[in-house]
């Protein structure tokens, strides 16, 4: 008998992923069952995503909601918001291809990190940006921390900063993305530029340090910060000191037996 609450949420956001969005919902949809729910929430796709989420929202394979903004955390928080399950699974986006052991995972949870955020760590040598990570988290810790922040970038490292300083966060490395989206396009001069100014200006919102004090700063890198500084002053600020200091990857925070047990990690 299908419950009539799932255990899970898995949230799930799309921008122009039309490439790999039907590999990427088949991926999540073979390896679940009615204890899942499956929400999406296009963020103002301007491809052929729309018509593909459509097709399995008319097959009741997913619940599609659709967003004007195109912003990661609003679309989190919006698709947090539409579900009902005990637990929610996020990150799970649509440019992203997964591996058949989400219960593999699921069952560590339980086991290692219950009651708490888990950011399950997932290495790709083959991507630009060098890992992805998936989320875990109660429904009721994530009614607690205020769910995510109005950020496009750092969204969900912000989230797990406020777990932290209640003593509700760790990490671990799993490995559930089989193909992590490598994000070619960001690698062109003009992309790189303006990707460096949204997350300098967000990490400036959230308090985080951008730069070290022996870090070697390009001429590059300082024409985006003072980008970022610009626009940072048209956001709402996030800052708390805790985020200058806080490193989501801290051993404090890692999760050393589930490692070493599974198979399943980097």
């Amino acid at each position: 008998m299908k419950p009539t609450t799932p255990i899970y949420s898995i949230c799930i956001t799309n921008f122009n992923e039309e490439s790999t969005l039907r590999e990427s919902l088949d991926s999540i949809l073979c390896q679940i069952d009615t204890s899942y729910e499956v929400i999406v929430v296009d963020q103002n796709s301007t491809d052929r995503s729309r018509l593909i989420l459509e097709e399995y929202q008319n097959t009741n394979k997913i619940k599609l909601y659709h967003m004007r903004v195109r912003n990661r955390g609003m679309g989190r928080q919006y698709a947090f918001e539409k579900s009902s399950g005990y637990y929610i699974i996020s990150n799970m986006d649509t440019d992203d291809i997964f591996n058949s052991n989400l219960k593999i995972l699921l069952e560590g949870y339980r086991k290692y990190a219950e009651g708490k955020l888990l950011w399950a760590r997932n290495r790709a040598a083959d991507s630009h940006w060098g890992e992805g990570h998936i989320t875990v988290v109660p429904r009721s810790l994530l009614i607690e921390l205020g769910g995510w922040h109005d950020l496009h970038i750092w969204e969900d490292w912000e989230l797990a900063s406020r777990a932290a300083k209640i003593k509700r966060y760790c990490w671990t490395d799993f490995q559930l993305i089989a193909k992590l989206n490598p994000h070619p396009e960001r690698i062109r001069a003009d992309r790189k530029f303006w990707y460096r100014v949204i997350s300098y200006r967000e990490m400036r919102r959230v308090g985080k340090q951008i730069f070290t004090p022996d870090e070697d700063v390009s001429t590059f890198q300082h024409l985006a910060s003072i980008f970022a500084w610009c626009l940072s002053m048209m956001k709402r600020s996030y800052r708390d000191p805790f985020n200058a200091y806080f490193d989501c990857q801290g051993e404090e925070y890692h999760i050393q037996g589930w490692d070493i047990e599974s198979p399943h990690y980097s």
